[in-house]
């Protein structure tokens, strides 16, 4: 046995023990979330809703108009040092950032925001470039500020302006060698300094991790990408007395939740893994932290693909306990309003469906590899089914009249024992 799935098997272990001392576990999600949960911190109830987007130039009016309810500001959109303070002055331009946070307060969107510390002008004051410049013109790699204090002035500027408004993220995808290109102990650093520069300005406001791929997570070391990566940061977080409790992060990030679009149950099994092995680490060092997911789908050119899975991608999440989900709403393969001609897409469609199916849920219950099913306080349950292969049977609990609505929302109403189930996800509810 290779020495990571022993790891992996190690950390696996002492989650289930915790597991089991805390009486723990269920699926069920208050008002849609799928965990323990972030209570209101004045500004933004955390509960409120799963359902989020992830991409550049959003119109928050069209998410508004889906059911969405939050929404991820990243990269050039995010809260970067280098655009908000380019010459590295003090003299902030917020115009930008002022604009897209009052769009999305207008159209009652919640926001999650993601950092990036990089300031070229910081940079090249302890440090030589370490590369020509870009096409955005970088020739510095995101990594440790040079100037900690400075850094920490721009965040308490930022929060004073934002406060509640706003989750905070530091950096993006710090595993995986894309985005931030440091080590994990001065990752570790950055964080503290972060959190506790934005605790100290806004108690109420909460913080991210710098969010993780799934690779990150698997145990075959064939696949996997870097997967000491986020225990060397818990480890390096338990030296500092200010995040020993608390790993000085509210939020997991946990990106990636959809692979193999060739084979969608695989898909939805090595996002299992990732999980499980994720809070597994999370519980050996009691950093037992909320896990999103704020960028959900698959890049690839199947745009029919995409549009199908968003429901299973979804449900699944939700049941084995990622809280929020944003799917990618603006990329070629998952965009809600086609870039061409403007009109409203299959995904759209699909997005709005999954809403009006499952908000206000309150628990989900796997039933078996393609069926989920639903529950609500005030209605009867609905069910997540699909068929992978072969003769599937629907759950022997339906019966009678049911109304089988599918993933663009074409309804039927049927006899339950004439369904035919198929690999196109159909939501199917009892007839009132």
């Amino acid at each position: 046995m290779k020495l990571r799935n022993i790891k992996w098997k190690g950390i696996f272990c002492l989650f289930l023990l915790n597991v089991i001392l805390s009486c723990g576990g269920g699926s069920n999600g208050g008002s849609g979330s799928g965990g323990r949960g972030l209570s209101s911190n004045g500004g933004i109830d955390y509960d409120d809703s799963p359902f989020g987007a992830h991409g550049q130039n959003q119109d928050y009016q069209t998410i508004s108009d889906i059911g969405i309810e939050w929404s991820r500001l990243s990269g050039t959109e995010g809260l970067s040092w280098e655009l908000v303070d380019n010459d590295n002055t003090g003299n902030y331009a917020w115009s930008t950032l002022d604009n897209k946070i009052n769009s999305a307060k207008e159209n009652n969107i919640n926001l999650f925001i993601t950092i990036t510390s990089l300031n070229q002008k910081d940079a090249e004051t302890c440090r030589s470039p370490d590369h020509e410049p870009d096409e955005f013109g970088m020739s510095y790699d995101r990594k440790m500020p040079c100037d900690l204090k400075k850094y920490k002035q721009f965040i308490k500027a930022a929060v004073n302006r934002y406060g509640v408004d706003l989750i905070y993220q530091v950096e993006n995808e710090i595993a995986d060698g894309h985005f931030w290109k440091d080590t994990p102990q001065n990752y570790a650093l950055l964080l503290k300094e972060t959190y506790l520069a934005v605790k100290e300005n806004c108690p109420d406001c909460f913080v991210a991790i710098g969010s993780a791929t799934k690779p990150n997570f698997w145990s075959d070391p064939d696949i996997s990408v870097n997967p000491e990566y986020f225990e060397d940061i818990f480890k390096e977080l338990k030296t500092y007395p200010e995040c020993a409790d608390n790993g000085c992060h509210d939020i997991f990030d946990l990106h990636g939740l959809i692979y193999h679009p060739d084979e969608l149950s695989k898909g939805l099994n090595l996002t299992k893994e990732a999980f499980d092995n994720l809070k597994a680490l999370q519980q050996a060092y009691s950093f037992d932290r909320p896990i999103w997911s704020t960028e959900a789908g698959f890049l690839s050119e199947d745009v029919e693909w995409n549009k199908k899975i968003i429901a299973q991608t979804y449900v699944k999440g939700l049941e084995m306990g990622i809280e929020k989900l944003f799917w990618r709403v603006t990329e070629e393969c998952c965009e809600i309003i086609d870039k061409i001609d403007s009109q409203k897409t299959g995904t759209y469609y699909a997005y709005n469906i999954l809403i009006e199916k499952i908000k206000g849920y309150f628990g989900i219950t796997k039933l078996s590899e393609s069926q989920y099913k639903i529950e609500f306080s005030d209605k009867n349950p609905a069910y997540l089914l699909w068929c992978h292969s072969g003769s599937c049977e629907a759950p022997s609990e339906i019966t009678g009249t049911v109304l089988v609505t599918d993933y663009l929302g074409s309804e039927t109403t049927v006899n339950a024992y004439q369904m035919e189930l198929t690999e196109s996800p159909v939501f199917v509810e009892a007839v009132q």
